[in-house]
């Protein structure tokens, strides 16, 4: 579905559009739940974390325009592992034995799915 869309649409109008849904169900979750106290001297995080969420969404966009949706839709999950080290490295949180693990298995999935050379699923049924 993401690779349909960014074939119809430009990064930006793509961008646009989940932040403004997303927006939205943010607010009506804050609704019901109300709006949590704004954490006082992590405004320069937030920003940071919104532009680079920002531009992660305008590259993923541009690539999904540009390759195939088999490829890219496997080192997404290379996410879990930036999450991992930010919350290492700027939270301070202990990296779990089974975090360490579940990286090194998307990492391996990630270099296994990104062979050039590796059999299509109609060669393996084969």
């Amino acid at each position: 579905m993401m690779r349909q869309q960014a074939l119809a649409a430009k990064p930006l109008e793509i961008n646009f559009f989940q932040s403004l849904i997303v927006g939205a169900l943010w607010l009506g979750v804050a609704a019901f739940a109300g709006l949590p106290a704004w954490p006082v001297g992590h405004w320069l995080w937030i920003v940071v974390a919104s532009l680079l969420s920002t531009a992660g969404g305008l590259l993923f966009s541009w690539a999904y325009a540009r390759a195939d949706a088999s490829y890219l839709s496997v080192t997404e999950y290379s996410a879990f592992l930036w999450a991992a080290a930010m919350g290492w490295l700027i939270f301070r949180e202990a990296l779990s034995l089974t975090t360490m693990a579940g990286a090194a298995l998307i990492v391996a999935g990630s270099l296994i799915a990104a062979r050039r050379d590796a059999p299509s699923e109609i060669e393996l049924a084969a």
